[in-house]
């Protein structure tokens, strides 16, 4: 998988994590708008045997689906890295060191002292004693239990970090090697070179057996190359981790990279290629890097594709394999690569178990940064700068981006050899600056002109480059800066960007746009120049919360200051950024050492978890070296959109679309002057930009008023208490005494070890069934009935997480929500006005760590509050008024931000159709289950008819019928909760009692129930579509098992069923027969009925073969190669494993109310559901599970286990069949006439589904595998054998079965029965 689009990360994906947002057991009317769980970008550091005297949770910062708490600058591109990830989806301890041969040290038997306060150290020879390495300690969040250490191998170089988490119930790896697509010499050999490592290695010959038993075992694995690293990772159960390292090992060791594994892969390389190739995230960023400067690898093509890899090397005669093992044996060295191990051993197991896996890794003593050119070889030359792209898009977008490149050389560390730039993250300020969004900002200035529906700002790209020692200047683009030079310096590069979403106006505008661009840039730069009130906002201002003079920062750099940076906002981003880290939330052992092996590449071991957030030294001139780049000798302009006029027979004459341009290349011309991007056939035009046009630029000052600097952050929080902490010293005799209650901030922005929030003790244990208690319902908040009658009040104290955070989440039922398209799309544009108009002021609350997300599900909106609790109100008071204010006001939202946000909806809906098609299978696969289900494409058909007065008038109706659940989790009292609630009630219902007076049309009450369609009985459903995106070269096919009303005991069998299964079907799908990129199988709740899907995405074969394919897996394979010779020990293990994922803690405090939520909403309330699903899964035997198979997934249902393992019909009417199947087709347009025969005839041949191909491909690899055990010395075995291979030599006659193939969608639906819309499970 691939890694570096929009940040450094172009990516690759196995299929696996495609589904990452694919929520398990959430409503679906809740999971669209739920925060999902993200990487980190920070890392943990430790000390030769790091442990601590008090252990306390560690929580790293999850970047949510949630507006990111800097949305608009830095942070937004921290999240735009995450979807360019290429990803592979894909105790005994005594006894355990005793066994193994290799010489410890004695200290490995202080198994007592391991988790005490004191550090213990090793004398074994295999690590590096160098004083430098042995006495790191992490800087960690003060909430974080775990222990650390950090080793590097004497023997190979290679870097680990060990985590010790006793309380973890998986245990996870990762490796990072420092070789990414910057290293290829040949188009996408990095990344392909990713794949390979999958397919076997020596001491484990078998494709896709480390898959399986990460699998089997609970665990996942994935992978991704980005442009300068390489990245593995995994998690597994606890008591498989040795196993699991033992076979990850390898791929660093001794991997086969088989002839036949070779050239199959690269069709999976294509595929995900061709899989991007319609996204027009990939193609923006691509055409970035295709019109950079030749010579720098940032140019290069990452991903790959059958061209580079097949074709190129057969025509040059070379062997595609021999280059891939020249690139392996090149770059794939130990002092290259940073290793973490996260298990719930102690750290000395952990260690012993590093030392003996990886101690093999060959040292091959390189330096990846060579291959970088030398200093003065630039990203983009001088002459390919001060340009204007036309960019043609393949969905309706209408972006205007400005891209600058920057350059900074910084001196490297002398002892760990890396860039210390983190430590003052320039960067951030001026994406600080210029994305933001409050009152004075550039966006909400353009906004408030109706040219823009929004603006981020930041880095889309960061890497390093070539190390030099010459004693050079800083390169000095700005006459402010003063030179420098260095001994031993590191050139790194940012490209920064702007990038706006246009409005139809602003696309007139958009000169205009640049111009105040430029106007607020030279704000930044001369801020003593500014006409507005910047004297409020002075160095010397102390602000609310920040006592700016006591900051503690390196003041090394300032003694020249120009006080050119303003000090207060670089003082008040270094306090929220210390808040988020004192309070950072963990993510799972998966993510964690994801990310920490990545980020010991990139910071000072110590900085492993703090290097992403810490601001440790103030530099004003680095910041001002960077600024400075922002000028009009360095930028150049795209503008893309997807209606561009053809050029062909267009004459330019000095402008291109009211852009000025030279005269050289603008001369009248009728040829056509679009262009066409090499590796994504991106169409574009280039022209240089003119020197008039240029020098007004250069001229612009800053004179406009309403642009300035923010204004400081009110939603900053002061008390930082914990209120289950407050009340356990109120029980206890001993004196009270409250945490931070009245914080004394003077004792936050500190850089020693002050912390800002509580040092109590996190007792932070695996939750147990006695301890799982849910929210309560209040039910003496009120003695009002009526009140009683419209809000149902849950609450739950936080006693686990101990950190000042709160979760707020409403569920607001209105009647006729989901009455039809219209009345969805009213209360979205309602959603979206309410989202428009609060912009500016709670920009600073997601600044501060609060955010909020406004959503509509089918019964009415469900409002998500969460972050910290301190000024949490202000946030809830501040979206409720509005809510209620434009509700009832006509007047209250403007009209024209009415059609502005209209417009830019209308075209979220119209671009459904370039999404991937298996996402178009999904939401087709939906409509045919559910009752009523909606489409974007429905909503875009009729968004355009739908006026200002009518969703006015609409929504004033609506909310008289408004009641709603509220759930209240985290760090408040019960007396907190009760007033928030009351204060609530205030708010939305105190102005509503004349309008229920007054209104008199009379509405429904009640609720919108949603029903399950259920399925014909044997039969086959099938719903063939064409592919919306003629473009597009992907089939999509989605199967659906239907099995049944969901209930416990069937839940957790189909569990357990898809945990066996789902690697074998991934394996022979995707690695051996190489459908399509995409395979995946799933577990899906829909409303209360249990589904299993398989999905399949090719861009090689029609989706009938595909269908073929599936089918012989599961009709002919999965029975004999999964289920049929399942032994006990691998039932159990995989019971274990499953146990272990249902009872693992939450990481984070909001997803636990997420947890809670889902039984609210669903009046479930089963909050020790997990406990009961444990009972269930250790009651599971093997004959279930057969059962299970064949009751749905065949025709023939009645089958019994003997107690040979073999299995035999019967007359048990108990198991019956009730195969039930929904087929959702997407077809390309190059393959409608493949599927025309069956389009026409309604039937379906064998040869349609290519079964004859694979019946004689099967026997053939049947003969071999005979062939090969006639050769074995057990002669009973050889015949025992032979007699199975002549079973399976029997040609695979698919079932006949009958099938429907819907035409009319509706009417077929009509005729089918539902499902209860409610019932307990």
């Amino acid at each position: 998988m691939l890694k570096n689009l929009r940040k450094a990360h172009l990516s690759c994906c196995c299929c696996k994590k495609n589904f990452k947002n694919l929520k398990k057991n959430i409503p679906s009317s809740l999971s669209s708008s739920l925060p999902s769980s993200s990487s980190l970008s920070s890392s943990v550091l430790t000390t030769t045997t790091t442990t601590t005297t008090k252990h306390k949770e560690q929580q790293l910062q999850e970047k949510d689906s949630l507006k990111s708490t800097t949305k608009s600058n830095y942070h937004y591109y921290q999240l735009k890295q995450q979807l360019f990830h290429i990803h592979k989806y894909n105790n005994n301890i005594i006894n355990n060191i005793y066994n193994n041969n290799i010489n410890y040290s004695k200290q490995y038997f202080h198994f007592n002292s391991i988790m005490s306060s004191t550090t213990t150290t090793t004398t074994d020879n295999t690590i590096d004693t160098n004083n430098d390495y042995n006495n790191i300690t992490i800087n960690k969040p003060p909430t974080d239990q775990k222990s650390y250490k950090f080793l590097k191998l004497q023997k190979n170089q290679l870097e680990i970090l060990l985590i010790s988490d006793p309380q973890t119930q998986q245990s996870s790896a990762a490796m990072d090697i420092k070789v990414g697509h910057f290293s290829d010499h040949l188009p996408g050999i990095a990344h392909f070179c990713e794949h390979m490592c999958f397919l076997g290695s020596k001491k484990f010959p078998k494709e896709g057996e480390y898959q399986e038993f990460i699998k089997m075992n609970g665990g996942m694995t994935n992978a991704f190359t980005g442009a300068e690293n390489t990245n593995y990772h995994f998690s597994v159960a606890n008591n498989k981790l040795e196993e699991a390292l033992d076979r990850f090992a390898q791929f660093f060791i001794c991997p086969l990279f088989t002839e036949s594994a070779t050239f199959r892969e690269i069709n999976a390389v294509n595929s995900e290629h061709l899989k991007n190739r319609q996204e027009d995230i990939w193609r923006e960023f691509q055409l970035f890097k295709s019109t950079a400067n030749e010579k720098h690898p940032f140019s290069k093509f990452g991903t790959g594709n059958l061209k580079t890899l097949q074709e190129i090397p057969e025509m040059e005669g070379k062997s595609i394999r021999n280059i891939l093992l020249n690139f392996y044996n090149q770059f794939y060295s130990a002092n290259q690569m940073k290793l973490c191990i996260l298990g719930n051993l102690p750290i000395l197991e952990l260690e012993r178990i590093a030392i003996e896996k990886f101690s093999d890794i060959p040292n091959k003593g390189i330096v990846t940064n060579d291959f970088y050119p030398t200093p003065e070889v630039k990203v983009y030359n001088e002459s390919d700068l001060q340009k204007f792209y036309k960019v043609k898009t393949v969905s309706n977008l209408r972006d205007l981006i400005l891209l600058f490149p920057i350059t900074v050389h910084t001196k490297l560390g002398n002892i760990f050899g890396r860039s210390e730039l983190y430590k003052i993250k320039p960067e951030r300020y001026i994406s600080h600056l210029l994305g933001h969004e409050s009152e004075g900002s550039l966006c909400s200035f353009l906004k408030s002109k109706g040219w823009i529906n929004g603006l981020s700002a930041g880095p889309i790209s960061k890497f390093s480059g070539c190390q030099h020692y010459n004693n050079i200047p800083v390169d000095n683009t700005c006459d402010n800066v003063d030179k420098v030079t260095v001994d031993k310096m590191e050139v790194q590069t940012i490209l920064f960007n702007l990038t706006m979403e246009l409005t139809i106006e602003g696309e007139s505008h958009y000169q205009e746009i640049i111009k105040y661009i430029f106007e607020y840039i030279d704000l930044l730069k001369n801020p003593k120049n500014s006409n507005t009130t910047t004297d409020k906002v002075t160095v010397d201002k102390v602000t609310d919360n920040i006592p700016v003079d006591k900051v503690t920062v390196d003041n090394k750099n300032t003694k020249n200051s120009k006080n050119i940076i303003q000090k207060w906002v670089w003082n008040e981003m270094q306090f929220t950024s210390k808040l988020s880290f004192e309070n950072l939330e963990m993510p799972r052992p998966l993510q964690l050492t994801t990310d920490m092996a990545s980020n010991l590449q990139k910071y000072n071991p110590q900085d492993v978890i703090s290097g992403s957030y810490l601001f440790e030294q103030f530099d004003e001139n680095i910041i001002l070296e960077m600024l400075n780049q922002l000028n009009v000798n360095n930028f150049n302009i795209y503008l893309m959109k997807q209606d561009w006029n053809d050029v062909t027979n267009v004459t330019t004459d000095n402008t291109v679309d009211n852009i000025p341009v030279d005269n050289v290349t603008s001369e009248k011309v009728t040829k056509n002057l679009w262009k066409e991007e090499k590796w994504y056939g991106t169409q574009y035009s280039v022209e240089n930009l003119t020197l008039e046009f240029l020098e007004e630029l250069k001229n612009i000052k800053h004179t406009t008023i309403e642009l300035n600097f923010p204004k400081q952050n009110p939603f900053i929080p002061e008390d930082l208490s914990i209120r289950c902490l407050q009340k356990q010293k109120q029980q206890s005799s001993e004196p009270q005494e409250l945490v931070n209650t009245d914080m004394d901030t003077t004792n936050l922005v500190n850089t020693d070890n002050t912390n800002l929030v509580n040092t109590e003790e996190n007792n932070n244990t695996i939750v147990k069934e006695e301890e799982e208690k849910g929210p309560e319902k209040i039910e003496d908040w009120t003695d009002n009935e009526e009140s009683k009658s419209r809000i149902n009040f849950y609450f739950k104290q936080d006693s686990h997480f101990k950190t000042p955070r709160l979760s707020v989440f409403y569920h607001f039922t209105f009647p006729e929500t989901y009455a039809s398209p219209n009345t969805v799309v009213m209360i979205r544009l309602f959603t979206k006005l309410i989202d428009d108009y609060l912009n500016e002021q709670v920009y600073a609350a997601e600044l501060a760590g609060l955010k909020y997300d406004l959503s509509v599900n089918t019964n009415g909106l469900t409002l998500l509050i969460i972050g910290y609790n301190d000024k949490l109100n202000l946030l809830n008071d501040l979206i409720l008024k509005t809510m209620v204010k434009a509700a009832l006001n006509g007047n209250f939202f403007n009209e024209e931000r009415f059609h502005l946000v209209k417009e830019s909806l209308q075209r979220t809906y119209f671009n459904f159709k370039f999404n991937q098609p298996y996402e178009h299978a999904l939401v087709s696969t939906l409509q045919c289950l559910y009752k009523v289900k909606y489409t974007s494409l429905e909503y875009f058909d009729v968004i355009g008819e739908i006026t200002f007065m009518e969703m006015y008038n609409f929504i004033y109706r609506w909310f008289k019928f408004m009641k709603f659940d509220i759930l209240i989790h985290g760090n408040y009292t019960k007396e907190e909760a009760t007033k928030l609630v009351k204060d609530s009630e205030k708010i939305l219902f105190e102005d509503l009692q004349n309008l229920q007076k007054n209104y008199k049309i009379k509405v429904p009450k009640e609720e919108f129930n949603e029903n399950i369609l259920q399925l014909p009985l044997q039969k086959d459903v099938i719903l063939p579509i064409k592919e919306y995106n003629l473009q597009n070269e992907n089939n999509a096919l989605e199967i659906t098992y239907q099995i049944s009303k969901r209930n416990l005991k069937i839940e957790c069998i189909a569990e357990l069923f898809l945990q066996l299964i789902s690697t074998a079907y991934y394996t022979k799908l995707r690695t051996e027969e190489q459908l399509g990129y995409i395979v995946h199988s799933r577990l899906r709740n829909d409303h209360n009925i249990l589904n299993i899907s398989l999905i399949v995405q090719s861009n090689r074969f029609n989706p009938l073969i595909c269908l073929g394919h599936s089918d012989y897996f599961i009709e002919k394979l999965l029975f004999k190669q999964v289920l049929e010779n399942l032994n006990e020990d691998v039932l159990q293990s995989n019971i274990s494993a499953i146990i272990s994922k249902t009872l693992e803690k939450e990481k984070q405090m909001k997803m636990e109310t997420v947890r809670h939520w889902s039984e609210i909403i669903t009046k479930q309330f089963k909050f020790n559901r997990r406990f009961e699903k444990v009972k269930f899964f250790k009651e599971i035997t093997k004959q279930d599970l057969i059962d299970f198979y064949f009751k749905y997934f065949t025709l023939n249902g009645n089958t019994t286990l003997n107690s040979d393992n073999s299995t035999t019909k019967n007359g048990n009417t108990n198991n019956e069949s009730e195969y039930k199947r929904l087929i959702v087709m997407f077809y390309a347009n190059k393959f409608e006439e493949e599927m025309k025969e069956f389009l026409e005839t309604n039937k379906i041949t064998n040869e349609m589904l290519g079964l004859d191909k694979l019946n004689k491909e099967d026997q053939l690899n049947d003969e071999k595998v005979i062939e090969n055990k006639e050769e074995e010395k057990n002669e009973k075995k050889v015949e025992k054998e032979e007699g199975d291979n002549k079973e399976d030599e029997v040609k695979y006659e698919r079932v006949e079965r009958e099938i429907i193939v819907v035409k009319d969608l509706y009417q077929f639906k009509k005729t089918l029965p539902l499902y209860p819309s409610f019932h307990q499970y």
